[in-house]
């Protein structure tokens, strides 16, 4: 029998094919169903206790424990690694404290890395320095680098990548939080272990699924965002796969990813024309609902609401950055769709209005469908997709799905109901979302931020910015800064002042939470260490 399997090695090939297909096809499919890589807060807090632990480390020195993380990198995508920044401590006063440093300098990367606004994160960085005893720092965030200082020490300048990963900054939220609100001193090398899982974890859903929700997403759009038809919605799901892989494809390569915000926008502005002459001929005035439903997550509404948000609260030299960035996106996001509507699109609505045009037609749409079904049954769909494309976990989905879908609820009906004018429209809106994120901080932790983030994009301001430079394009003239920045800064006033009104609020629920946990866990009496996370 194992002369002839010997000489039939077909069979274990295959089941060893069969076996790699089926590992790739649960990996592309993952979805993940867990609480994530953070125990609860009660024993979070006992485990950085400094106190408690003793029981947790290993013996070895702070050397040794430098020297076996002496080639990890400081952060997420960041070139610079730990024992670079411990090198640079070599014979300084604050050389004791190298551990210390490069904590709260992975804690800021991730910050920035995982989608905090800059102003957010200098805070929690400062209160996070006081926590472990550092010198008071000198520190600038921009949006992809930090520049940091602690005393006399060497001056930092480092880079991240940058993105919206719900999960991860909810973790780094809540590890920080425990930090601000925890016993001094903490547990520093505790802390780094459970910041290299919150990096270290994968994402909550496989490559496949998260490219499902993203042209879900992108096709809900067109109803609710755009206030299409079905027609349009058709469109979209058609185009839609052309402009994930080539947003994937720029992600992939490195030598593609700053072309991303390119080749996405030329990418619509190719296939866009054919599916409407060829599949979906409908009027005109449904091109602008079908090219900015596939911009959605490409459009800088929320860069747009930052840089407003940053100058308000005294960053003013990173939100004016923010802000000339957004013109900049913008108008490579137009220039993208121009140059690729030159290929199929140059003469394709001469059929309706009767004359060849080489730009993009974005003439405004009225909608036929009640504005009940759009906000009251479209968002029911959309919303879901939308948290799973910005990596929310499913059993965390629950309480941002609410506050969203109240939030835009609430935004529809004061625009058909009442007669207040568009830009209070925006500022009250925002200012219930804002207060609905931060009663829901208050309650579970979770960063007020994150259900905050949906809203923005599915209001999309940054279109009307797009929009701006198209007919900058086609007339000569731009209404960008009287229009564009004025919607960003109606949201981002609303924003600003629900985070203000329960900031005092929020501390104290924080405060709360914390001594509610420390009391139940009691890290500073004598008692066993919890070796598990909790299951709920």
């Amino acid at each position: 029998m194992a002369e002839v399997d010997a000489l039939c090695p077909t069979k274990p090939r295959s089941s060893g094919l069969c076996s790699l297909v089926w590992s790739s096809m649960r990996e592309a499919f993952w979805v993940d169903c867990s609480r994530g890589p953070i125990p609860s807060l009660g024993e979070l807090m006992h485990l950085l206790d400094s106190a408690s632990g003793s029981h947790c480390e290993s013996p070895t020195t702070k050397e040794q424990a430098m020297a076996q993380r002496r080639n990890l990198p400081l952060g997420p995508n960041s070139t610079l690694t730990e024992g670079d920044v411990a090198q640079m401590y070599c014979g300084n006063p604050l050389e004791p404290e190298v551990e210390k440093v490069v904590f709260v300098l992975k804690l800021a990367l991730c910050l920035l890395a995982y989608g905090h606004s800059t102003v957010d994160a200098e805070e929690i960085f400062r209160c996070v320095c006081h926590k472990a005893g550092l010198p008071t720092p000198c520190v600038t965030m921009g949006p992809r680098d930090m520049q940091a200082c602690f005393g006399a020490g060497p001056v930092h300048l480092l880079r991240c990548g940058r993105g919206i990963i719900a999960d991860k900054m909810k973790d780094t939220a809540q590890l920080a939080i425990c930090i601000e609100c925890g016993h001094t001193p903490f547990n520093v090398r505790q802390a780094t272990a459970f910041l290299d899982s919150i990096i270290a974890a994968p994402l909550p859903y496989g490559f496949a699924m998260h490219c499902v929700a993203l042209h879900c997403a992108l096709t809900c759009a067109a109803f609710c965002t755009y206030q299409g038809d079905a027609r349009d919605a058709l469109a979209v799901a058609l185009v839609a796969p052309f402009v994930i892989a080539a947003s994937k494809l720029c992600q992939s390569c490195p030598a593609l990813g700053p072309m991303e915000v390119l080749l996405v926008p030329f990418v619509i502005g190719l296939f866009v024309p054919l599916v409407w002459e060829y599949i979906v001929p409908v009027a005109v005035d449904h091109i602008s609902v079908m090219v900015f439903s596939l911009l959605l997550v490409w459009l800088p509404g929320s860069e747009l609401i930052y840089g407003v948000y940053e100058i308000k609260m005294g960053s003013t030299t990173i939100g004016g950055s923010r802000l000339v960035s957004t013109l900049i996106q913008s108008m490579l996001l137009a220039l993208g769709i121009t140059m690729g509507w030159q290929v199929f699109g140059s003469n394709a609505h001469l059929r309706v209005v009767g004359n060849a045009s080489a730009f993009v037609p974005f003439q405004g749409r009225h909608s036929s469908i009640d504005w009940r079904w759009i906000y009251g049954v479209g968002n029911l769909v959309m919303i879901p997709f939308t948290l799973a494309r910005l990596h929310v976990r499913l059993r965390d989905m629950l309480q941002p799905f609410v506050i969203i879908y109240v939030s835009l609820l609430a935004y529809a009906s004061l625009t058909h109901l009442s007669s207040l004018p568009n830009p209070m429209i925006n500022v009250a809106a925002t200012f219930i979302a804002g207060s609905a994120a931060s009663l829901d901080e208050c309650l579970t932790g979770t960063p007020a931020v994150l259900p905050l983030l949906p809203v923005i994009i599915i209001l999309a301001p940054g279109s009307g910015a797009v929009k701006s430079v198209l007919l900058a394009l086609q007339t000569g003239h731009s209404e960008f800064w009287s229009t564009s920045i004025l919607e960003g800064t109606t949201m981002a006033v609303g924003m600003y002042l629900a985070f203000t009104l329960w900031r005092p609020v929020l501390e104290r629920c924080n405060m709360k939470r914390a001594a509610e946990a420390g009391a139940k866990f009691s890290p500073r009496c004598p008692h066993p260490v919890h070796q598990g996370f909790d299951s709920a």
